[in-house]
């Protein structure tokens, strides 16, 4: 778990190292960065009302590096002799300074997302315990690392880490799990973004839940010191607002929709598969992640969903009017929609109505009477996220039989307050 850190140090342009302030770094889980520095009245290097430097250097009180990247001003005060300075920053990248955001490149990305230890399901405490009257066994062996090649250019690996805690009246063994990508040719921001979102996207169609980050460092070639005739890399430890605490779902295995067992053997295809199937249909993710990160009005919700479904059968199939659409989609899943969808067709209507509705506010549809709110919106807007998971769960080669998990979603009841 990242605690939240208070870094105490110097900062400064890029532009002017020779004068530098005192000030603190504030870390903390779902915050954006923040420093706080106090500057001698009158420095001419710091001008609120013009826009911020592309990045902000600094130093701890041990003389590691600070970069903070996408800096912005976030007010100030101060008397006739100081002012204090208040900053936040994108992301706060610790153990290397960077002139731009762009120059960040890590050749090994590792991270922590929430879900993933229970979705791995693998562990190295041996199932031999024993519970005896006087004497209690446990037996932990560190499992190696399971590494597989995406493409020439890119392996994943899945790594545990273990800790051990000894105390005079309580000994404590933990063990976590993290994934590291790798690549000669590394990683920029962007790109280790794409990576860390396609990860998070597909634990998230495993769990159907909210996933987020939990820390996040990397490895660049070269960068580090060496001893004795080995290289020791420096740790760069990058942190941002989407960083959070970790989470036990308790999830039996039967209500996961997908575990790590079910697509190990073909683990590195799948991957390679995802990866692409990401960045082909972004736009129909990011519309139906909106509503999975943000609690919309039921109106928004249904749009972006039937803007994540046209936009995934836009790419799959071309060119087509939304009803049809909807119809092929809902036909190609009526079997696993029984008891919610009885007609696809009819369906198909309801939606392209209201979309049109919602999208064009045409009171003539409205007068027609084609129109749902309240829970009948809401229920409708139920249908078709299963119908978006069954999408994706295809694409990723889950078996149809697992989509009844999906109807553990559905509300059991909708109360309108109208």
């Amino acid at each position: 778990m990242n605690e939240k850190r208070e870094i105490v140090g110097q900062w400064w342009l890029p532009s002017n190292v020779e004068d530098r302030w005192t000030g603190t770094l504030i870390l903390e889980n779902g915050e954006t960065p923040r420093l706080n520095v106090t500057i001698p009245r009158g420095f001419s290097g710091v001008n609120t009302d013009q826009p911020p430097p592309p990045v902000l250097h600094g130093h701890d009180d041990h003389g590691k590096p600070v970069t903070l990247l996408f800096p912005g001003w976030a007010g100030s005060h101060g008397t006739m002799a100081m002012s204090q300075h208040r900053f936040s920053a994108g992301y706060a990248v610790l153990g290397i300074h960077l002139p731009h955001a762009t120059d960040l490149r890590v050749h090994k990305l590792r991270f922590g997302v929430q879900y993933l230890n229970e979705w791995l399901g693998i562990t190295g405490f041996q199932d031999q315990s024993q519970c005896l009257p006087v004497t209690l066994n446990i037996t932990y062996r560190q499992l190696e690392p399971l590494t597989y090649v995406i493409n020439p250019d890119l392996k994943i690996t899945i790594g545990t880490n273990c800790s051990f805690t000894p105390n005079r009246n309580r000994q404590i063994i933990s063990e976590d799990h993290h994934l590291q990508f790798e690549s000669p040719t590394g990683f920029s921001l962007e790109e280790s973004k794409r990576l860390i979102v396609a990860i998070r996207q597909l634990l998230h169609f495993a769990v159907l839940k909210p996933v987020y980050l939990l820390w996040l460092n990397g490895e660049q070639n070269g960068y580090g010191l060496t001893h004795e005739d080995r290289f020791y890399p420096h740790n760069i430890e990058i942190w941002c607002s989407i960083n959070r605490d970790p989470i036990e779902s308790g999830q039996p295995p039967d209500r996961w929709v997908f575990r790590f067992s079910d697509v190990q053997g073909r683990f590195s295809d799948l991957m390679a598969n995802w990866l692409k199937f990401c960045d082909d249909y972004r736009e129909a993710l990011g519309c139906y992640s909106a509503t999975v990160y943000h609690r919309f009005p039921d109106s928004m919700e249904f749009l972006c969903l039937t803007q994540a479904l046209e936009a995934y059968h836009g790419v799959k199939h071309g060119r087509r009017k939304f009803k049809l659409r909807i119809l092929e989609l809902t036909n190609q899943f009526l079997p696993q929609l029984i008891g919610l969808v009885s007609n696809a067709d009819s369906f198909a209507d309801v939606v392209w109505h209201n979309r049109d509705y919602y999208t064009h506010h045409e009171s003539e549809i409205k007068q027609q009477g084609r129109v749902v709110s309240g829970g009948d919106l809401y229920r409708l807007s139920e249908k078709l996220r299963l119908i978006f998971q069954m999408c994706v769960l295809t694409e990723l080669g889950i078996p149809s039989e697992r989509f009844v998990r999906l109807r553990r979603q559905l509300a059991n009841e909708i109360i309108d307050y109208t």
